[in-house]
């Protein structure tokens, strides 16, 4: 699939109010270049980023959430760009808060398919609104009710960005390659749009 966005967004770790890369802990400089020491022949070996920010958060549990730009040589992957080398544009601190937020605006998104298949199994539903109770009032107790409805609904249903594209893909998608592809893309998108919205009211790391 042809990608067609210029952004770039590469999830990262913050150690002391530094922001460091996942892999090495290597520290990152908001608005410099870096460059892999090394010529880029192979897809994951250099500098990776993705076009979807669901995506880069697959790849590392969030803690910074970072626009990049690339340059140099760079290798194309079916969900991520690997790259000679790579700079930061504009970084957000990433906070548990977030996270249960995406994760409930990503579970509604396909949560009418799973209870379309599965009517009788409430623990989904259950999962998201005690999410949502957690989310208006951060107590002990709504935290530990939050965590056991998780815990219940998690074999039966994944409530994190990537795995309800996923999820939402093959159930709405018809057999076609194509069609599963496409409403992979929206999907993606979707969560896309959402977190982009987000990142207004967070803390930007300058």
């Amino acid at each position: 699939m042809v990608k067609t966005t210029k952004k770039y967004w590469k999830s990262l770790k913050l150690r002391d109010n530094k922001i460091v890369s996942d892999y090495d802990q290597s520290e990152w400089t908001v608005g410099k270049y870096r460059a892999n020491p090394y010529p880029v022949v192979k897809e994951c070996e250099g500098l990776n980023c993705c076009w979807h920010i669901g995506d880069a958060m697959g790849f590392v549990r969030c803690e910074v959430l970072a626009e990049v730009t690339i340059r140099g040589k760079t290798i194309t992957g079916d969900d991520k760009i690997t790259a000679q080398e790579m700079r930061i544009v504009r970084a957000w601190k990433w906070t548990k808060m977030d996270s249960v937020a995406l994760a409930i605006f990503a579970a509604e998104l396909v949560i009418g398919y799973y209870e379309k298949k599965y009517p009788n199994d409430k623990r989904p539903r259950e999962a998201i609104e005690a999410a949502k109770k957690w989310l208006a009032d951060p107590t002990e107790e709504n935290a530990s009710a939050y965590a056991a409805a998780s815990a219940s609904a998690s074999a039966a249903y994944a409530a994190s960005a990537s795995a309800s594209a996923a999820s939402a893909a093959y159930a709405a998608a018809s057999a076609s390659k194509e069609d599963r592809e496409k409403a992979r893309e929206e999907m993606k998108t979707k969560i896309d749009e959402w977190i982009v919205v987000r990142l207004k009211t967070m803390e930007q790391i300058l």
